[in-house]
């Protein structure tokens, strides 16, 4: 059952009545989706929204992965999701979705963007290019808009269900693969970019194939670079409508932090910009263990040891909750590892990238960007350090940290 309080927050999801007649349509036309069995009007006891019919299947990619290691599972599971992808972009839907051209929708994602005023230059050397990549309209279909792994419900026999299409409008087939291959979608599974189990040029083959379509990879190039950018900008939103009190839960205000492996995501789609012969070759990697062993403290209690005892206390929370406190505690614990790596790194980091700017003549937040495009070295390995620094506090299991070392040449600073 879906009702009013799941939609989501963005500006251009679909409304839930929309959304049913879109599923129906799909299941009409034979695609892996639940039947509609009513709408739901609108009431006090239950809001508004549409009862589905129930289909098995697993949808958290981790679990997925874990229970399935056979290669052949995942050639089929690609085949799959291009052949429902295929499927879906023959669905004879056009009205009352959005027809944006990928010009307008750059346009509308940097208008975004801009209303944020956060000045992230990744993000503005993405904007850059983008720019200068956007293709034409080209052809069009209707697209889900949201079709990845976490959305798809997956049994023995690969795909059972498509999930979640409040996203779905008019574009190009490119952008629908390519959504597919984000980093944020693969789950730790970096370096397999389809939905962290295929390859990208078997994917676009099996699509070719069974939908007779051509898929043009600079198109293909421009929409991954733009789905993932589209991603931290989501970021951005979630945390402002936690800041501006509309969603007022932890969880609004966590997934803010993921903006910094965006930004990583970014400058490894970005290589091309820099070659990785000129790329940083130290880096002077923290360890990552909360509250490490050192000199006892003295005193009154100090801010590191209170962070100490709520995290210990949560994870007793953890042993004991269930269902959304289940999800609400682990994300409390994530939120006070990155205050306690925060208070820890800060500073030292803040000096850090204070001394590089220095070094670097007339980097200013206006021009780094442009910089970074002209493929001046310094400012790119500026920052990949600074991005390095800033996923060391967020998230620094983020897979992308180990790719972009290898990538990076990185070896580790030779202590004095």
């Amino acid at each position: 059952m879906r009702r009013e309080d799941d939609e989501n927050p963005l500006s251009e999801a679909l409304s839930l009545d929309h959304q049913a007649d879109i599923i129906a349509i799909a299941h009409d036309n034979g695609l892996k989706v639940p039947a509609i069995i009513a709408k739901i009007e609108k009431s006090d006891a239950l809001g508004y929204g549409f009862i589905m019919q129930y289909m098995s299947g697993e949808s958290v990619p981790h679990k997925i992965f874990k229970a399935h290691s056979d290669k052949q599972f995942y050639e089929k599971l690609l085949q799959q999701c291009a052949a429902q992808l295929s499927s879906i972009h023959n669905l004879p839907i056009s009205r009352g979705v959005r027809h944006d051209s990928p010009k307008a929708m750059l346009h509308s994602l940097k208008q975004d963007y801009q209303a944020f005023e956060a000045h992230l230059p990744i993000f503005d050397w993405a904007f850059l290019s983008l720019e200068t990549l956007c293709p034409n309209a080209g052809e069009t279909v209707f697209l889900h808009g949201d079709f990845r792994m976490g959305n798809l419900l997956i049994d023995d026999n690969g795909v059972s269900a498509i999930l979640d299409w409040e996203l779905g409008h008019i574009g190009n087939a490119e952008q629908d693969l390519a959504y597919m291959c984000a980093p944020s979608w693969r789950f730790g599974q970096y370096e397999k970019p389809v939905g962290g189990f295929g390859q990208i040029d078997a994917f676009i083959h099996h699509y070719q194939t069974i939908s007779g379509r051509t898929i043009d990879r600079g198109r293909f190039d421009f929409w991954l670079l733009f789905s993932t950018l589209w991603w931290g900008i989501v970021c951005l939103k979630m945390l402002d409508s936690w800041r501006v009190r509309a969603e007022r839960t932890l969880e609004r205000a966590v997934i803010g932090t993921r903006v910094s492996e965006v930004e990583l995501d970014l400058l490894l789609l970005l290589e091309g910009d820099a070659p990785v012969s000129n790329a940083v070759s130290e880096w002077d990697c923290p360890v990552h263990n909360l509250n490490p062993a050192g000199a006892t403290p003295a005193g009154a209690t100090k801010v590191g040891e209170l962070i100490r005892a709520l995290y210990e206390w949560d994870e007793g929370v953890i042993a004991q909750a269930r269902g959304r406190d289940l999800f609400e505690a682990r994300v409390a614990r994530n939120a006070l590892a990155n205050v306690e790596r925060s208070l820890r790194y800060g500073a030292l980091f803040a000096r850090q990238q204070r001394e590089r700017q220095e070094i670097i003549a007339n980097l200013t937040e206006h021009n780094i960007a442009q910089q970074a495009v002209s493929g001046d070295n310094a400012v790119i390995n500026h920052l990949r350090l600074c991005a390095l620094e800033k996923i060391t506090i967020d998230q620094p299991h983020y897979a992308a940290v180990k790719v972009a070392q290898k990538k990076w040449r990185m070896t580790p600073k030779a202590k004095a």
